[in-house]
């Protein structure tokens, strides 16, 4: 009888253990998203450089190096007989800093919750080339200079209707993902490593986007109206310059 009863005790006492146990196990860390995390949205425009020292060929070179030029820029371009008088380069920039909050419970398990995102989204490294054969303070420089204008005021739209964007973009990103939870992972390195790879990869979709997207702004000034219409400014005297450099050519 004896026995027995030391075998019920043990019984009990193991699952009691067990029952005193569980809850333990079963509580979880907190580790939600927060629900109004901290987002900055900065943009800056670049005013561009200007550059008189190119010829017409080495324009139409570093304009063939482009890397997201239209159909059609592209088929002008590797004419032959195409020159071009102008050159604008711009580059939309986008860059991200993130502040976070790391939490750690006694099993070493971590829990990092982003606080703060701050983007910067830019036009950056704007250089206006125009051709060195176009005497400056001409009608016909001015005339090319005119047009390389239209892409300079383009990027500035561009930048002041693209960066309020990246805010939604991101919270979407932060209600789903502003929280991340690694087993083992004391010092929460783990965790952080995770998330901030994963917010700079949503963030480069972003960029991608706006990136296509100013290029294809870019081809809707760069048309065939557009160059004849350079090329006849000036009662001629824009074409003649091209032709005197080059002979009979197509040019921009």
């Amino acid at each position: 009888m004896s026995g027995k009863k030391d075998s019920m005790a043990k019984i009990l006492n193991f699952t009691l253990l067990l029952f005193l146990a569980w809850p333990a196990r079963a509580m979880e860390m907190d580790c939600q998203a927060l629900p109004d995390p901290e987002i900055v949205v900065n943009q800056y425009f670049e005013e561009p450089q200007f550059d008189h020292s190119i010829p017409m060929e080495t324009l139409k070179a570093i304009s063939m190096k482009e890397q997201n030029l239209t159909d059609f820029q592209r088929a002008f371009l590797e004419n032959a007989r195409a020159r071009i008088g102008g050159l604008t380069a711009q580059k939309p920039a986008v860059r991200n800093s993130v502040t976070i909050n790391i939490r750690t419970d006694s099993e070493g398990t971590s829990c990092v919750q982003i606080t703060k995102v701050k983007i910067d989204v830019s036009i950056t490294n704007s250089i206006v080339r125009i051709a060195r054969e176009f005497p400056e303070g001409s009608c016909s420089y001015q005339a090319v200079l005119a047009h390389e204008l239209k892409h300079v005021a383009m990027a500035r739209r561009f930048l002041y209707e693209v960066a309020p964007i990246a805010r939604d973009y991101v919270k979407k990103f932060l209600e789903r993902y502003g929280a991340v939870k690694v087993g083992s992972d004391p010092s929460g390195q783990k965790a952080n490593e995770i998330i901030t790879w994963s917010l700079n990869q949503y963030i480069n979709g972003y960029t991608t986007d706006i990136m296509n997207n100013f290029s294809t702004r870019s081809g809707q000034i760069d048309t065939p109206e557009e160059y004849k219409s350079i090329a006849q400014s000036c009662n001629g005297e824009t074409q003649r310059i091209f032709n005197s450099v080059y002979g009979t050519s197509k040019a921009r």
